[in-house]
């Protein structure tokens, strides 16, 4: 077997495992086929007699593919756990748009046509036993399940998916195209003639046909290189497309250049290794994986000059490879305040939600329409309404599971509005009384850490 597809394959397999809750892990695990339609029959029993009866016998070719996929990888691809991969993705997905019907039918839309890419997959079972290059179609085929499930369930284990749905399917239709694609070409070089006249030959027993698998497995592991490196030209091109829709939102929101802020605390440290005494910190350990909203906030204080600021950067740096690792679930967003003339950059509640706004919008590409679909009305103006920031932001925020905010030198905005609040008075009260109980409400977590002197 090729191992740098092998290689791709494994690292497949682990970023699906990694994404999952260990809930998640615990109901895949035990789910077969056999669960799943008994799924569709009580999803068929509870929308019929609504008159919402949808034609769920268009994905049996589907099912049959996926369990003739099952079979074959836990023979030849040696994945035992494979039912975790297979059936567990596609039972809660159902389970959770069963009420959606029009979500539903683009759901078993994609279905149907995955199904007619697996369709009579398992007939070739003996030249995946005799020929190692041949199995890589077979790897191939399972790889493209597994990045399938992925985007599927990036979009429906989201809190709040109902609400995000509509403007989050163009971003998985990008994603789902050229893994159908990718499908319908490995559908294609097992139908390829040369390889049904040796399945032929192999399933009627002839012998001496040693040379000419030899010879075929070379051409079709040639193929799936050529193909290998078309997809990857395409999904360069589909993360091009994105970088720019994103490009032309960032235009709009304007958002004060967070991450140079933390390379310049960062450089501030003495060493690689000041500041990782907080990492140990009882009480930031407690916020770091806390679930309650009654700990949500964490305060650090300290006066003018005992390096908050660099004491912030370490954490933010940690848990940036702590998330990047998969160690951690979740997002991380972070905001450094400047202290300036009230409205300068760096200063105000506007920034940090430009900010806040931002960096979700580049760590969840779903977000990328909903964005777009609330700030097209504005034009090419940048936005400078704080009403209208902070409702977007609280939207986006909601669409998380997970969310750790960090925000240093809350005190640099204290600023005296002409109602006579402060601006950190004001930004407190946001996340204590909007954003907060708007994600406890759904069962998502916000942390929020302030650092700032004690006043």
């Amino acid at each position: 077997m090729a191992s740098d597809t092998s290689a791709s394959f494994d690292k497949c397999l682990q970023k699906f495992r990694r994404g999952l809750t260990e809930a998640q892990k615990r109901e895949f695990s035990s789910t077969d086929l056999p669960q799943v339609k008994k799924a569709i029959q009580q999803i068929q029993d509870r929308i019929g007699p609504n008159g919402k009866l949808r034609n769920l016998n268009r994905i049996k070719k589907f099912l049959e593919g996926m369990k003739q996929i099952e079979q074959l990888v836990q023979i030849f691809l040696n994945v035992h756990e494979v039912v975790a991969f297979v059936w567990g993705p596609i039972k809660l997905t159902l389970m959770m748009i069963s009420t959606n019907v029009e979500e539903l039918d683009l759901l078993l839309g994609t279905y149907q046509e995955i199904g007619e890419t697996l369709h009579g997959v398992g007939k070739y079972d003996r030249l995946f036993k005799n020929s190692p290059d041949i199995l890589l179609i077979l790897e191939r085929y399972f790889y493209d399940i597994l990045e399938f499930h992925i985007a599927v369930l990036d979009v429906f284990t989201k809190p709040n998916w109902k609400k995000f749905f509509r403007s989050a399917w163009p971003t998985f239709k990008k994603r789902f195209d050229p893994i159908l694609s990718s499908l319908k070409r490995h559908k294609a070089l097992l139908s390829d003639e040369k390889v049904s006249l040796l399945l032929e030959e192999v399933q009627d027993g002839r012998a001496c046909i040693e040379d000419r698998l030899q010879d075929l497995s070379k051409d079709i592991k040639d193929r799936l290189d050529v193909l290998a490196r078309e997809i990857k030209a395409k999904d360069l091109d589909r993360i091009e497309l994105i970088r720019n829709q994103k490009s032309a939102i960032e235009m709009k929101l304007g958002p004060h250049k967070y991450n140079i802020d933390q390379s310049q605390a960062l450089n501030q440290r003495d060493s690689a290794t000041s500041g990782d005494w907080i990492l140990h910190d009882p009480k930031y350990e407690a916020w770091l994986n806390g679930s309650l909203s009654v700990d949500s906030f964490l305060y650090f204080s300290g006066i003018l000059g005992s390096g908050k600021t660099t004491l912030i950067s370490r954490i933010v740096e940690y848990m940036h490879s702590q998330i990047a690792l998969k160690l951690l679930n979740g997002v991380l967003i972070f905001f450094y305040f400047k202290h300036g003339p009230i409205g300068s950059s760096g200063s105000t509640k506007g920034e940090m939600l430009r900010a806040i706004i931002s960096q979700l919008l580049h760590q969840d590409d779903s977000l990328l329409h909903f964005i777009h679909e609330r700030t097209a009305s504005l034009g090419d103006s940048t936005i400078t309404d704080d009403k209208l920031l902070g409702d977007l932001a609280k939207d986006c925020l909601k669409s998380q599971n997970r969310v750790w905010l960090i925000l240093d030198g809350l005190d640099e905005c204290d600023e005296l509005h002409h109602d006579g609040n402060m601006e950190s008075c004001d930004i407190i009260k946001l996340f204590e009384q909007e954003f907060i109980p708007a994600m406890s409400a759904q069962n998502s977590n916000l942390r929020v850490l302030v650092s700032g002197q004690r006043d």
